[in-house]
């Protein structure tokens, strides 16, 4: 049944608004499926706690991080009022957050700021959102629905001998929740004086004997924001999201999980227009930036022992923006790592990543020339850290060595 929803949505895209205003409408009143945890009841010593990967790329509790680590929690998400990832990351100490225009954000750490900070690592479970083309992320797409995140681990401070490209000011990883902690139905709209709206469809349910699985669709849009001469900018936006999520125990010792989503959308945007060669300086016209993409990840995670187990992660994401460089990227990404305990005080991760990453353009130069580029990059990388579970204060060490 959502399948056809989505696909006549696709088709129809302005019937998704008042589509998802009825549902909302006519729904019931909906409630926590499980009682949430209330932090403001809980002393400091339990707020430590808290488990985060992030930092030495296994969990451990956020008492026991060299790192200044902030965790945004589902009871933080649930009472923010936020409508996206760059409104959570308001919270953050140290992270500074900007609107540039209705579609785009400027997030950093420790400064640096800019609509693309290069100097800041953003994975969705574990898989990288950075755009090498830019060095940094498009933040118009990152439409993870709130719902299903279980929380939003930063790191403030340099995380490239764990994590390596763009981790040179800190780490923000959004872990989304397993299928089987979002059962049933969950429908979510509203709209805002701007003409902003947005909807939600999500159903989750047992996949058989073999494990759970989620679905939603998701439609987003929002509209022009003003000049201070009160004009309209011409930066509205609109984005169709749908995806899944499967989540699988294999055996006693083995769970699999994958995830993909697909998405399509349209945002207006100011583009520099040259008018030649001889004439370097530029004007901005406004144009209609079609955007679409999608990924595909899974994670096998083998458990050898309570000490020691492995997780291999392979993914694929494509995406395509008729922007000043008309780029349509796709990009491979192969992480495995072990983690193994050595004595009751050391915790030992190394592993490896590829990523292979092709593009092709028809920007910049193509208005003068008509020509387009292409290209491709391969990186490899090997990384080994450690850390020392009950040093006063908690120790961690990490190396990383990558090659092109």
């Amino acid at each position: 049944m959502l399948a056809k929803i989505f696909s006549f949505w696709a088709m129809h895209p302005g019937w998704v608004p008042g589509a998802a205003f009825l549902l909302f409408s006519l729904s019931p009143p909906a409630y926590p499926q499980a009682p949430q945890s209330d932090l403001t009841e809980m002393n400091i010593e339990d707020l430590m706690k808290i488990e985060v990967t992030s930092v030495s790329r296994h969990e451990q509790p956020l008492s026991q991080t060299a790192a200044a680590a902030f965790v945004i929690t589902e009871e933080d998400i649930l009472h923010s009022g936020a409508e996206n990832v760059p409104e959570l990351l308001r919270m953050v100490p140290g992270v500074q957050v900007a609107q540039i225009n209705a579609s785009s954000w400027a997030i950093s750490v420790r400064g640096c700021s800019g609509r693309f900070s290069n100097k800041v690592l953003v994975m969705v479970d574990g898989r990288t959102v950075y755009v090498p083309s830019y060095g940094g992320v498009f933040y118009d797409v990152l439409d993870v629905p709130l719902e299903q995140i279980a929380r939003i681990e930063v790191i403030r401070g340099p995380g490239g001998s764990i994590w390596g490209s763009n981790a040179v000011n800190g780490v923000i990883n959004i872990l989304t929740k397993k299928a089987g902690a979002t059962p049933g139905t969950t429908v979510v709209g509203g709209g805002g004086s701007t003409g902003r709206g947005f909807g939600l469809v999500q159903e989750g349910d047992k996949l058989g004997s073999a494990g759970d699985f989620r679905i939603f669709t998701k439609y987003s849009t929002d509209g022009s924001l003003r000049a201070p001469d009160g004009q309209l900018e011409g930066d509205g936006w609109h984005l169709l999201h749908g995806g899944f999520r499967t989540d699988s125990q294999i055996s006693s010792k083995d769970s699999l999980s994958v995830q993909g989503d697909l998405y399509s959308g349209r945002e207006g945007t100011s583009l520099p227009f040259t008018f030649s060669l001889t004439q370097p300086p530029s004007i901005n016209t406004l144009a209609e930036v079609n955007l679409s993409g999608g990924s595909i990840q899974t994670s096998w995670n083998h458990q050898y022992s309570a000490r020691s187990d492995t997780t291999l992660m392979v993914s694929y994401q494509r995406y395509a923006r008729t922007d000043a460089l008309d780029e349509r990227r796709g990009t491979l990404d192969v992480d495995f790592q072990h983690n193994f305990s050595i004595g009751g005080r050391h915790q030992f991760v190394w592993g490896f990543d590829y990523r292979h990453s092709s593009s092709q353009s028809g920007g910049g130069i193509r208005f003068l020339t008509g020509s387009s580029q292409s290209g491709n990059q391969s990186l490899q990388r090997i990384c080994a850290g450690s850390d020392c579970v009950g040093h006063r204060p908690p120790l961690s060490h990490g190396w990383r060595q990558a090659g092109t």
